[in-house]
């Protein structure tokens, strides 16, 4: 038999919740049962030791009366049916008082063990579900008049039997139990319409939306999604991606003939050749930001996806959305680093470090992708220490360990330090298809790329080695390659040596597995989609999630409950921006609020105002995995800047 996707993720998510419920129940269920009937049994011995200690001086001095007087006290307690007190002066033990009503089966194991009463140790035993004996020795009390007295055992007198009625404690038990199955039930039968109309109202809308997207990542730029779904943010999201679409498609058109017309003609002047890369920067900075939000969007509620149960079916199709998410994201990011470079907002933080900390960073997060094709990677240990910005040289390196990689076949991939006088030169060797001599200088060019006339996006945008050669010259390093075709190429980069103390290494914080994170956070964010997505997915990870569209609006939920977290978008309604929120909510709550700002602008006036208020920044669109590690870093105060004012 076949199911929709709505029913699988009906069925799927439906039976292990009543699982999981049913097994909650019985599980707590079981506790306080547990627990209640040893309340009744502690209280028990309780009220025989008590009558214990009061009996000693009647049962001695055979004063019945006495023992009477207080037994009907012992009677007025509550659910005690039955008291007996015997005595054990002769061999045979012989009752002085007995007073309220025992039960059949109580009277039965009491004939059973009466001659054997006095030696017993103090204990209750159960009879039935509505009776509990307890037997509890009635022991002189003794003063020692020397060592010699203390090591003397002490014989009990007599004994005390209480009979316990545990009718009132089952009757509680039942109710209970009663209230839970009814709870229960109720639980469930919510769930399951929430979880059919979840089902039906976002499941479909949300594989159509992820083919376009991936139909739109091989290139296709004709596609285009339904804009009229039940849902608001839906329809908002679709409407975004067939704008984005369009405007892509107008821009890459537009684009294609400006080359064109370069192509066939070198007539066009400087100024014309300027105009059109700026253009061209302008253009990759708006298509950026435009995809930016509902690729984020995209990503968020494929993250809350993600972690709900599936089928391996609908696991795959998830992730072939998330790969083709992620494959966007991808891209953007690149399109990002090389707008920073050409707007020459990029501002290197040389310091000293030592080199091998990064390579093996570098390893260890590429490797595996050589694995996959089958080739080596390997890194030479090296104790140089060089004077640089070790992020920027990260992301140099990553581009040319990641293109090192995309054209080698066979061989492997070498990355090693070499000392050249007062120089530290950073090595990249491979194996791959080398670069002709009168290509080494193209490769260094925006979308330039050997071996894909295609334009396959699994090998990248031609960005990498642009972006690569842009940092190296921020920076003041040399960059140069040499290559041999069918044999590999060599990229070298010259890194001037460390000058005065080395800094203590960091230690590097890995996360565990994703726990749940229990704290309140604020959203502030004028994109409803992103809202919801971003709601949907801290909500998963255990947090409780308010959301605003507009400071005013975030101020009063903070008032009404303090967040422990604030995630602001950057730019928000009418000119105001992230920064401005999070100092209006430092303001109200505290100026140690820990604070996140999330941007999709890459224009360089924005990016250099994000940079400059000394809140963490992401970008747009933010990985679920990345985003619930900055979280943690930013709660766990670990690299938290200084505030802003």
């Amino acid at each position: 038999m076949r199911y929709s996707i709505r029913q699988y993720v009906g069925w799927v998510t439906l039976i292990p919740l009543i699982v999981i419920a049913i097994g909650l129940e019985l599980f707590f269920l079981y506790g306080y049962f547990s627990e209640l009937d040893l309340h009744v049994v502690e209280r028990a011995k309780l009220i025989a030791s008590q009558l214990s200690s009061s009996s000693e001086y009647g049962v001695i001095s055979d004063n019945q009366p006495f023992l009477q007087h207080i037994s009907k006290d012992v009677l007025q307690q509550a659910d005690v049916r039955g008291v007996m007190i015997t005595n054990s002066i002769s061999s045979i033990s012989r009752t002085l008082t007995e007073l309220g009503y025992f039960s059949s089966s109580a009277k039965n194991a009491l004939a059973a063990a009466k001659q054997h009463l006095p030696d017993s140790a103090p204990r209750a035993v159960r009879y039935g579900d509505e009776s509990l004996l307890v037997y509890q020795p009635i022991i002189p009390q003794t003063v020692a008049l020397d060592e010699l007295d203390t090591a003397s055992a002490v014989k009990p007198v007599g004994m005390v039997i209480l009979e316990i009625n545990l009718a009132r404690t089952e009757k509680l038990k039942a109710d209970i139990l009663r209230y839970t199955i009814a709870a229960t039930a109720i639980f469930l039968s919510l769930a399951s319409y929430l979880i059919y109309l979840a089902s039906r109202r976002i499941t479909y809308p949300i594989g159509k939306l992820s083919d376009a997207i991936q139909a739109m990542s091989l290139g296709n730029l004709e596609t285009r999604v339904t804009t009229h779904t039940s849902m608001t943010e839906l329809d908002t999201l679709s409407h975004g991606i067939n704008h984005m679409a369009e405007q892509l498609q107008h821009e890459r058109a537009v684009l294609q003939q400006r080359v064109d017309e370069t192509t066939l003609s070198l007539r066009l002047s400087k100024e014309k050749a300027e105009q059109a890369n700026t253009a061209k920067s302008k253009f990759l900075a708006a298509a950026s930001h435009d995809l930016r939000q509902p690729i984020h969007a995209q990503g968020l509620f494929l993250g809350v996806l993600s972690r709900t149960e599936l089928t391996a079916h609908q696991q795959d199709l998830v992730a072939s959305a998330r790969a083709a998410s992620q494959a966007s994201s991808e891209m953007l990011n690149t399109l990002l680093d090389f707008s920073r470079i050409e707007a020459g907002v990029i501002e290197p933080q040389l310091q000293s470090f030592r080199l091998q900390p990064l390579l093996n960073k570098i390893e260890n997060e590429l490797a595996p992708d050589a694995d996959a094709k089958n080739i080596v990677y390997r890194s030479r240990e090296t104790h140089v220490a060089v004077q640089s910005d070790p992020i920027l040289l990260e992301l140099i390196l990553r581009n040319l360990v990641s293109n090192a990689i995309r054209y080698t076949e066979r061989g492997g991939v070498l990355v090693a330090c070499r000392l050249r006088g007062t120089q530290a030169v950073l090595e990249v060797w491979d194996t791959g298809i080398g670069i002709a001599p009168e290509h080494q200088q193209e490769v260094f060019r925006e979308f330039h790329q050997l071996g894909n006339p295609e334009r396959d996006h699994r090998k990248g945008l031609g960005l990498g080695l642009a972006i690569a050669d842009g940092l190296a010259h921020a920076l003041g390093h040399v960059l140069t390659l040499a290559s041999t075709p069918q044999r590999g190429s060599m990229f070298r980069l010259a890194l001037p040596l460390a000058t005065g103390a080395l800094p203590p290494e960091k230690v590097v914080m890995t996360l565990r597995k994703t726990r749940l994170l229990e704290v309140r956070i604020l959203v502030i964010d004028d994109d409803e989609a992103v809202r919801d997505g971003m709601c949907h997915l801290l909500r998963d990870w255990g947090c409780e999630c308010e959301s605003a569209e507009s400071i005013d609006e975030a101020v009063a939920l903070a008032r009404a409950h303090a967040p422990d977290l604030v995630i602001s978008d950057y730019r928000l309604r009418k000119q105001r921006t992230g920064t401005e929120a999070i100092v209006t909510l430092r303001a109200l709550l505290g100026n140690t609020l820990p604070a996140l700002l999330i941007t999709g602008d890459t224009a360089p006036e924005r990016l250099r105002e994000a940079q400059a208020s000394g809140v963490p920044l992401l970008h747009k669109p933010v990985s679920p995995s990345l985003l619930y590690r900055k979280i943690v870093e930013v709660l766990e105060g670990i690299g938290a800047p200084p505030a802003i004012h």
